[in-house]
């Protein structure tokens, strides 16, 4: 842009100039300008092989100009933003995977601490934990307390193998016949709980619809169908229980159930 600013003080000099001369000197002022136009067409002839030049060199890797920043030092600015953008992006989608493995082992922990391994229903430590949070906070609250009946049968005649998948079928079966809110838990053994925020005649309905559950489903196992029944026992819980006392009002009903026949619900008149 220099150059054309120099043409422009070149043009108002020549013509301050030829203002100002005398007549005689005209021919002065021809060479002059002769020159000057020499002069104007070999500036634009350079000024037009420099601009080509310059546009060539874009086309190369090695430019013969210089930019206030090089074509090469942009490629290298944009592959350093891009490298430290790719970066920053893979360090915070590790951060992100770390949380998840992190969310992941607690909860597995949690599952590990509450659940039982075999079943996958709450474990006897998720049983008392709940318990003693809702034992006498939650009224009204019946528990049922049941079994397989004859279970010992299972193994002996199939193994344990097949007495597992019974007790996996068992869990299931009680499960779905549970109402919403619920709490099936494994005692030990063949033996299970249900924790329900009922009365006594509500969680009784409860119970038997769970026996006429399990006695209706099979239990289909590597040896074949398995049948099974479970006698019942419930007991409401009364002001001033313990979680030991109720438990021990409900094991005394499935006692008299199992005495009385088996495949039973029997609900706690004590």
């Amino acid at each position: 842009m220099w150059l054309f600013g120099v043409v422009g003080i070149l043009i108002f000099l020549m013509a301050k100039f030829i203002y100002s001369v005398k007549p005689e000197h005209i021919i002065y002022i021809q060479y002059l300008w002769l020159l000057y136009t020499i002069m104007l067409v070999g500036l634009t002839t350079w000024w037009t092989r420099h601009i080509k030049n310059q546009i060539e060199s874009l086309k190369t890797d090695k430019p013969i100009f210089d930019f206030p920043i090089g074509i090469r030092e942009f490629k290298h600015v944009n592959n350093s933003l891009l490298y430290i953008s790719r970066k920053l992006e893979a360090q915070e989608m590790g951060w992100w995977e770390q949380k998840a493995r992190q969310a992941d082992e607690n909860l597995g922990l949690i599952k590990e601490n509450s659940t039982d391994p075999l079943t996958g229903v709450a474990n006897r430590r998720q049983l008392d934990k709940y318990l003693a949070q809702v034992l006498g906070k939650t009224m009204p609250l019946s528990l049922v307390m049941l079994d397989i009946d004859h279970f010992k049968r299972v193994n002996d005649t199939w193994g344990h193998q097949v007495g597992d998948e019974v007790l996996q079928h068992f869990a299931r079966t009680m499960q779905k016949a549970v109402r919403p809110g619920d709490l099936v838990a494994r005692y030990g053994g063949e033996e299970f709980t249900i924790i329900c925020c009922a009365t006594l005649d509500n969680a009784a309905i409860v119970a038997e619809r769970v026996r006429q559950a399990v006695e209706s489903t099979p239990a289909n196992t590597s040896a074949g169908e398995v049948r099974i029944t479970s006698s019942q026992g419930v007991a409401e819980y009364r002001a001033g229980d313990t979680a030991v006392k109720l438990k021990e009002r409900a094991d005394a009903a499935l006692y008299e159930a199992k005495e009385t026949g088996r495949n039973r619900v029997v609900v706690s008149k004590k």
